[in-house]
């Protein structure tokens, strides 16, 4: 019984490193894109489509339910663009550009 448990656990440490490498390559990833304005001007887009700054009730519980998918994706862009030390560099830019 022990061992079930050890394999249980062994395999969930594992997953737990995986998951934390592949957000660790992403967070590269967003960082790398900053080095070029495109880049920069690209992550500014998507957060921008993805409704993260702005508030939105719509009536239709469909048009909800699809602005709601919209946002976790750029609310990920946000959480990565945070880790990578580069979120206020975006925005601030976004910013100035208005």
């Amino acid at each position: 019984m022990d061992e079930l448990y050890d394999d249980e656990k062994a395999k969930v440490k594992e997953q737990r490193e995986a998951a934390a490498a592949y957000k660790e390559r992403l967070c590269g990833v967003v960082l790398r894109l900053t080095e070029t304005n495109d880049g920069k001007e690209f992550l500014r887009w998507l957060i921008t489509v993805c409704g993260v700054l702005r508030v939105e009730y719509p009536a239709d519980h469909a048009k909800a339910a699809w602005d709601a998918g919209k946002r976790e994706v750029g609310l990920k862009v946000v959480s990565l663009a945070h880790k990578s030390g580069v979120l206020e560099q975006i925005i601030r830019e976004e910013a100035e550009h208005e």
